[in-house]
């Protein structure tokens, strides 16, 4: 035992400075975790629950149709990509519900945090750092990784586009580092493959994402190798993954003539140039940091670190190539941040999950940002002195002893401590995420009572479908047997800015063929005149006389007008 304790102590004089470092930061490891664990636990048991929100509702409806055969978009349309739908027409076909849609947006809030761990540990591999610097750069990715998906949970909650395609751009831009990582890449190299996938999959749930998976790609991006099993092979199968989704979601053809027309004529430009919004970049940072102070710091910071990378990378032998190359790639992470304000900008009215879009680019910042500093171990001739610096320029002998003193010196150090401390206190205070969940349920249930009342009453006249003239919310669209005649299921105003429009004429054509109106209230733009109009002409509210003995019971959660084609039901 004496021996024993000798031994401890004879460990603790030679490292006592390396003790005392790890354990300050094991500390604030455990405090920040302390004061985060209870948030991040709520956020992600939510997201586990069966929640929704009000543009979710609309997904399902479509998601719906396409299990029973109905084509995105030209049948049932909604202003999203096609993945959202295929996977809620996965869960309905399974399941007879869209718990598994629930279950997915848990796991992309979780991919928050686990991809960045990977990283850590792709990292250490990569570069075997001197363990002094790796501990506070993991804690510092921690911290980071864990206040941006508190961001992304808070603001693309319960089923939002926006948290799926942000987890899928984080595995792209994961998947990305991997590649080379060995040496032995391919074109059919796992990791080319899943990255390409992964953009894909992000693409297929709104497209700004393939904007933002490529501007994480190229914060990693320095060789000519790294050109083409990162960014051109890649995109191959990028491409592929889309058209199977495509081909999957029977949308082949309404994808492009129906979805990308519409969105390119009706909604890009309605309020300006999105170039114009892109140069917009504080905004982005007012409102992030309008959720904690410490976010701007930590996307600033990760982004100048960024910067000085690219500036200390030597692209080639040539001097004067290579000054060219470096000055060129520094201004990099300013290109990318130009990305990610455009995204969020891009449909111009800046709803709260649109900011989420910038979400991919400041985790790549935060991730290129500890790649550099955990890369100070390797022996490239433009660190020199910031090895020295750090105490690391070797690891043998007596330097060893003295390096964690030197990089007790170092500012990083500082640095990553006021972090840990201003992240303690910056988080948003806790939400009460049972009342948001009894909120969602009593939603849910008056919207599946409403679905079966309507269901009844379309049974009892003997029509397949019905016309819903509203928009989004707890609407009972998704939730009937009976599909809701489309494509203009749900009405956005945005997309009936003339008469003369594709939906203008298609929500005509629908009222034509329809003998039952389902009417929460007319948000159809230019329409509202005609549709109002063509309802007190040709509808009534009376109920037939088969619905009248059918007996069927209305639930009080009802709070729609149900109209019915004047002689239809004689």
């Amino acid at each position: 035992m004496r021996a024993f304790t000798a031994k401890v102590v004879a460990f603790a004089k030679k490292n006592s400075v390396a003790i005392v470092f790890v354990t300050v930061y094991a500390a604030l490891a455990t405090a920040t975790f302390l004061v985060s664990w209870r948030e991040l636990f709520d956020r992600l048991a939510f997201e586990l629950k069966p929640v929704a929100n009000y543009d979710t509702f609309l997904y399902f409806t479509v998601g719906h149709g396409l299990a029973e055969g109905v084509t995105p978009y030209s049948g049932l349309y909604e202003n999203k990509g096609p993945m959202i739908f295929l996977v809620s027409a996965i869960s309905y076909k399974l399941f007879g519900n869209y718990r598994l849609v629930n279950v997915l947006s848990f796991l992309c809030v979780l991919a928050g945090l686990i991809v960045p761990a990977a990283f850590c540990v792709a990292a250490y591999k990569k570069h075997k750092p001197n363990y002094y610097l790796f501990i506070p750069v993991a804690i510092f990715l921690f911290g980071g990784s864990a206040l941006l998906t508190d961001f992304m949970q808070g603001h693309s909650e319960a089923v939002q586009v926006e948290t799926f395609g942000t987890a899928f751009s984080l595995l792209a831009i994961l998947f990305s580092y991997l590649v080379n990582l060995d040496g032995q890449s391919k074109f059919y190299s796992p990791s080319v493959i899943l990255c390409g996938a992964c953009v894909g999959v992000a693409t297929m749930f709104k497209e700004p994402f393939s904007l933002i998976c490529a501007a994480g790609i190229l914060l990693f991006t320095h060789t000519k190798k790294d050109v083409i099993y990162k960014v051109m092979f890649p995109i191959l199968w990028c491409f592929l993954t889309c058209f199977v989704i495509l081909l999957l979601s029977g949308a082949t053809t309404s994808y492009f003539t129906v979805y990308l027309s519409n969105m390119f004529s009706s909604h890009l430009t309605k309020y300006g140039s999105p170039f114009t919004r892109m140069l917009d970049v504080q905004k982005v940072f007012s409102y992030y940091g309008s959720f904690s102070f410490a976010l701007p710091a930590l996307i600033i910071v990760s982004m100048v670190v960024s910067t000085v990378k690219e500036l200390l990378t030597d692209y080639s032998e040539k001097v004067a190539l290579n000054v060219a190359m470096k000055l060129l790639c520094a201004l990099k992470p300013f290109a990318v941040l130009y990305v990610a304000t455009f995204a969020v900008g891009l449909g111009g009215q800046y709803y709260n999950h649109h900011y989420v879009f910038a979400e991919g680019v400041f985790f790549a910042y935060m991730l290129s940002a500890a790649d550099f500093i955990l890369s100070v171990n390797e022996t490239y001739p433009s660190f020199s002195s910031v090895k020295k610096l750090l105490g690391v320029a070797d690891n043998s002998g007596e330097e060893k002893q003295t390096a964690a003193l030197r990089m007790a010196k170092f500012a990083f150090i500082p640095a990553l401590v006021a972090f840990s401390v201003v992240w303690c206190m910056a988080l948003s205070v806790p939400r009460d995420y049972d009342a948001l969940f009894n909120k969602t349920i009593a939603g849910a249930t008056g919207v599946t009572e409403n679905a079966k009342y309507i269901d009844d009453i379309l049974y009892a006249v003997d029509k397949d479908t019905y016309t819903y003239i509203g928009f989004n919310g707890y609407t009972p669209c998704a939730y009937t047997e009976h599909l809701p005649s489309g494509p203009c299921f749900a009405q956005d105003k945005n997309n009936f800015t003339s008469e003369d429009t594709y939906f203008s004429k298609e929500l005509v054509r629908q009222l034509d063929e329809t003998d039952v109106i389902v009417f929460s209230y007319l948000n159809a733009g230019v329409m509202n005149e005609y549709v109002s109009a063509y309802i007190a002409e040709n509808f009534t509210t009376a109920a037939p006389s088969v619905v009248s003995n059918a007996r069927i019971e209305k639930p009080e959660t009802f709070r729609y007008k149900v109209y019915y084609r004047i002689l239809a039901f004689a």
